[in-house]
């Protein structure tokens, strides 16, 4: 499990809410402080689709599906007081990472507190082990896509 602390705020809010960067993860639920508290669940409402389009519906959300809604909550002249958004990793992410299989899900934890922000990674396991080889798979994969996204950050 990693710490992280963005240097710079616009580049990574421009990286999160506008631009492609985190698309392809998984929303599992994030809230956003403005006039208002606005809590969003990223877990798919499995009534809403037939028979047949559950067949290719994911348990989640993804992020590009629900940015542009966020990015409307936060726009606008005058900064949120905060936010706390939480992403897994896809399947297809999982495998490629080479983790165990044994160790299920991959998180990445955002957090903006009005001045500064902050990534927790964590990794959840249906089994306990001593073996900290996925998380810290998951904590290089996460600084190898900061770095490659162009996000200027430190480890806490």
């Amino acid at each position: 499990m990693l710490l992280i602390n963005i240097k710079d705020i616009k580049n990574y809010t421009t990286r999160l809410f506008v631009e492609d960067v985190y698309d392809d993860y998984l929303f599992v639920e994030g809230t956003v402080t403005t006039f208002s508290t606005f809590s969003i669940s990223g877990r798919t409402n499995m009534d809403y689709y037939s028979e047949d389009e559950k067949k290719n519906v994911e348990k989640y959300a993804r992020w590009g599906q629900l940015r542009p809604i966020f990015f409307d909550i936060i726009k606008g002249k005058k900064l949120p007081l905060g936010f706390k958004l939480v992403f897994m990793a896809a399947p297809s992410l999982t495998s490629d990472i080479g983790a165990d299989p044994l160790c299920d899900s991959f998180f990445a934890n955002i957090k903006y507190n009005g001045s500064t922000i902050s990534i927790t990674t964590g990794t959840s396991s249906n089994v306990f082990s001593l073996d900290k080889t996925s998380q810290n798979l998951w904590d290089k994969y996460v600084c190898d896509f900061l770095t490659k996204s162009s996000i200027d950050y430190e480890i806490i």
